[in-house]
């Protein structure tokens, strides 16, 4: 995910891979009732792990109709981010984008902006 503007901008990185079966491993966090991600090779803060699942449940009906009738995986291999421009929320943007560009469909909508009073960036969906 890259956003850039005149004055700022911000990359987040997904390295991951999608792989397609009959089954989910029961260690897989789901995502919906077919897709789940895999966070084995990477450790994250449990409020990253909640953003990336955010992203994926908002891509998820799409991946769904896009492989009927089996279950995906992503299993996330490494993230890669400026840790000064970082915000767990990015995470979710960075996942919608990862999805639609590893199958082939439309993104989610989705916003961002920052917020002065907070100083922080707001993403909307």
């Amino acid at each position: 995910m890259r956003v850039i503007q005149a004055s700022w901008g911000i990359a987040i990185d997904l390295r991951a891979r999608a792989v397609i079966g009959d089954d989910l491993p029961p260690d897989s966090l789901p995502a919906g009732d077919r897709v789940a991600l895999d966070l084995n090779g990477v450790q994250l803060p449990a409020e990253e792990v909640e953003q990336l699942l955010r992203g994926l449940r908002l891509m998820v009906h799409a991946i769904a109709s896009a492989h009927p009738g089996v279950h995906v995986l992503v299993q996330l291999g490494a993230m890669s981010f400026t840790p000064t421009d970082f915000q767990p929320e990015g995470l979710v943007a960075a996942m919608i984008g990862w999805a639609a560009e590893e199958f082939g469909l439309e993104q989610v909508p989705w916003d961002l902006r920052f917020d002065k009073s907070t100083n922080r960036y707001l993403l909307q969906v």
